[in-house]
C-alpha cells in the first residue's frame, strides 16, 4: 500500500501538458488491486492513493476548493463503484495469484477491465467537464481518453502483477533471454525516441511482433514484463517530447489506444500460447501415466497369469491326490458289493452302499473343482457331433436315477418326437444335464415330481422343472456365480459346493446356447437350455418310440 501511495504521488507529478494523465493509470490499475485482494482494510489506501492521483492531476487544470473536492470526490466515488462492477464481471479478479488463463479468461479480463474503465472513466470526465472554470488541459479530453486510461489500469497491472508471483514455466537459456530483452529495449528506443519531424502512422507497431515473438519463445510472465517495459519507455518517451505520438494534437488518446491494442494482443496471444503450452503438458503427463499404467497392467497380467498356473497345477494335484485313494475305496466297495470273499449280511450291504453313495458323491465334486478351474482359464476345447436329443436325456437319467429313488422323487421324459439334432460333445452335454437334474432332485421332496422336456426346430430347448421350494428374483443374477449358494439352511441341508450350475453355464456358452431361468418362491424352479446348432431332419425320419414320452422312477 505504501507502494501504491508513492506511485500515486509520482504519477500526478509527472502529469504535463504533453502527456495529460497517461501516468495515472498505474496508480489506478493499483487502486483496483488495492480493493480487491486486500479487502476492507485497503480503503483508506485507496481514497488516499486516488485522492492524490485525481488531485495531481486536476491542479494542472488549476481547479482548487470546494470544487476540487466535489470532483475527487466523484472520482474515488466511481473508483469503488467500478471495482465492485468489474468484481462482479470477472470474479477471478479477486483472487491473491491472479494467472494469465486462456483466451475465454483473457477475454474475461479485457471485459472487467473495459466495465471498470468505463464507469470510473465516465465519472472522472463528467466530473471536470461539468466544471466550466477548468481550462483546455481536461475540457477538450474526451471520454474515451479516461475510459482507455482507467481500462489500461486493470489491464496492465494485473497481469503484471502475476507475473511477478508465478515462477516462469518456459524455461530457456539465461543468454537467451538477456539478447531478446536488450533486442526489445533497442527498438522501442528507436520507435519512442527518435526525433524525427516524420513518424509513419504505423511504426509504433512495430513493437509488436517482437512482443509476439517473446511471447511465443518464453511464457506469459515474460511477455507481461516485456509488455509493461514498453508502455513505459512509449510513456517517458511522450512526457519527455520524444516520439511518433508528441506533437499530436490527441496525443494522449493516441497514446492510451495504442497501448490498449499493444496490451490486448500481446496479453491473448500469450494466454493462447500459455493453454497450449499446458495442453502439450497434459498430453505429455498423460501419455506418461498411460506407459506407466501399461507396464504395471503388464506386471499385474503376469503376476495374475503365474497365479492362473499355479493355481492350476495345485489343482491338478490336489485332485490327483483326491482321486487316486478314492478310486482304491470305490473299487473296494464294488468288490465287497459282488461278494467275492463271501455273503454280506444285510446291514453290511447298506453301510456298503452309503460308503459308495458319500464316495460317488465326493468324486463328484472333486471333478467339478477340476471342471471349474479348466472353463475358469479356457483350456476346454469341444468336439461337437450331432447328437440325438432323447439318447442324450436318456444317458442323464442313467446317472441321476439311483438319486432320485433314494430320495424319492418321480423323473419324467417328454421328447418331442420332431425335435431336431443338436450339435454338442456327449460326455459335456450330458453333464449339463445331469448337474441341472441333480440340482433338481436335491431341492425336491419326497413324491415330488422332476419333469425333463425337449422341443424345438430352429432351435432345441431342454426344460428341467421342479416343485421345490423356488428361488428368489433377486437372486437369479447370482446362481451362475462360482461356490455361490443363495439359502444357507437349505444348503446345508441338500449339500454342493455351489460349482453346478457355474459349470452349466459355461458349458452351455461353451455349445453356443444359453441358460435361462424362471422361477418364484413356493413354485419351483423351470431351468431352459436353449441350442442354436441344431441339425433339421424329415418328419418321416423320426422313430415313434424316440418320440414318445417316457416315465422313469
Amino acid at each position: 500500500m505504501l507502494a501504491y501511495a508513492a506511485l500515486s504521488a509520482i504519477s500526478g507529478a509527472l502529469t504535463n501538458d504533453h502527456l495529460a494523465m497517461s501516468p495515472v493509470w498505474f496508480a489506478a490499475g493499483l487502486v483496483y488491486l488495492a480493493g480487491r485482494m486486500a479487502g476492507r482494510s485497503s480503503l483508506l489506501w485507496v481514497l488516499v492513493g486516488n485522492g492524490i492521483v485525481t488531485l495531481g492531476s486536476i491542479s494542472v487544470a488549476g481547479v482548487a476548493g470546494w470544487r476540487a473536492a466535489a470532483i475527487w470526490g466523484v472520482i474515488v466515488g466511481t473508483h469503488i463503484v467500478g471495482a465492485e462492477v468489474a468484481r462482479l464481471a470477472y470474479p477471478a479478479l479477486v483472487e491473491r495469484s491472479p494467472q494469465l488463463q486462456p483466451m475465454r479468461g483473457m477475454v474475461g479480463l479485457v471485459g472487467a477491465a473495459l466495465s471498470f474503465g468505463t464507469i470510473t472513466g465516465l465519472g472522472a470526465w463528467t466530473a471536470i467537464a461539468l466544471y466550466p472554470a477548468s481550462t483546455d488541459a481536461l475540457q477538450d479530453f474526451s471520454p474515451s481518453i479516461w475510459i482507455l486510461s482507467e481500462s489500461l489500469g486493470i489491464l496492465m497491472m494485473l497481469p503484471l502483477a502475476w507475473a511477478v508471483v508465478v515462477p516462469q514455466r518456459v524455461r530457456r537459456p539465461a543468454g537467451e533471454l538477456i539478447l531478446s530483452m536488450v533486442a526489445l529495449a533497442l527498438l522501442a528506443g528507436i520507435l519512442f525516441f527518435d526525433d524525427l519531424e516524420a513518424h509513419p502512422e504505423f511504426s509504433p507497431y512495430l513493437a509488436l511482433p517482437a512482443l509476439v515473438f517473446v511471447a511465443a519463445r518464453f511464457d506469459g510472465r515474460v511477455a507481461v514484463l516485456a509488455l509493461n517495459g514498453v508502455s513505459a519507455m512509449a510513456i517517458a518517451a511522450t512526457y519527455l517530447g520524444h516520439g511518433p505520438f508528441f506533437g499530436n494534437p490527441e496525443s494522449t488518446l493516441a497514446l492510451q489506444t495504442y497501448l490498449f491494442i499493444l496490451a490486448v494482443t500481446v496479453l491473448l496471444l500469450a494466454s493462447l500460447i500459455q493453454g497450449w503450452r499446458d495442453l502439450q503438458q497434459t498430453l505429455v503427463e498423460a501419455n506418461r501415466s498411460l506407459v506407466h499404467q501399461s507396464q504395471t497392467t503388464s506386471l499385474m497380467n503376469a503376476e495374475l497369469q503365474q497365479h492362473a498356473r499355479l493355481r492350476d497345477e495345485l489343482i491338478a494335484r490336489v485332485t490327483h491326490e483326491l482321486l487316486t485313494p478314492l478310486t482304491v475305496i470305490l473299487g473296494q466297495c464294488e468288490s465287497l458289493e459282488a461278494e467275492l470273499d463271501g455273503p454280506l449280511t444285510e446291514d453290511q450291504v447298506l453301510r456298503l452302499a452309503v460308503i459308495e453313495r458319500r464316495g460317488r458323491d465326493l468324486q463328484g465334486r472333486i471333478h467339478d473343482m477340476l471342471d471349474t478351474s479348466i472353463l475358469q482359464a479356457g483350456r476346454l476345447a469341444l468336439e461337437r457331433i450331432p447328437h440325438e436329443p432323447a439318447a442324450l436325456c436318456e444317458a442323464a437319467f442313467a446317472e441321476v436315477r439311483s438319486h432320485a429313488e433314494e430320495v424319492g422323487v418321480e423323473l419324467r421324459l417328454s421328447v418331442d418326437p420332431f425335435v431336431s439334432a443338436v450339435r454338442v460333445e456327449p460326455r459335456r452335454f450330458v453333464q449339463v444335464l445331469v448337474n441341472l437334474l441333480d440340482n433338481a432332485i436335491k431341492f425336491s421332496d419326497e413324491g415330488d415330481a422332476v419333469v425333463l422336456s425337449v422341443h424345438g426346430k430352429e432351435e432345441v430347448t431342454f426344460t428341467v422343472q421342479d416343485s421345490g421350494p423356488g428361488i428368489p428374483a433377486e437372486a437369479v443374477p447370482r446362481l451362475f456365480q462360482p461356490f455361490v449358494q443363495l439359502d444357507g439352511g437349505l444348503s446345508r441341508r441338500v449339500g454342493g459346493a455351489g460349482l453346478g450350475l457355474y459349470i452349466v453355464d459355461r458349458m452351455v456358452a461353451l455349445h453356443g446356447g444359453r441358460v435361462d431361468v424362471d422361477s418364484a418362491p413356493g413354485e419351483g424352479a423351470c431351468f431352459r437350455v436353449v441350442l442354436r446348432d441344431v441339425v433339421r431332419r424329415r418328419q418321416a425320419a423320426v422313430s415313434p418310440a424316440k418320440g414318445a414320452s417316457a416315465q422313469l422312477a
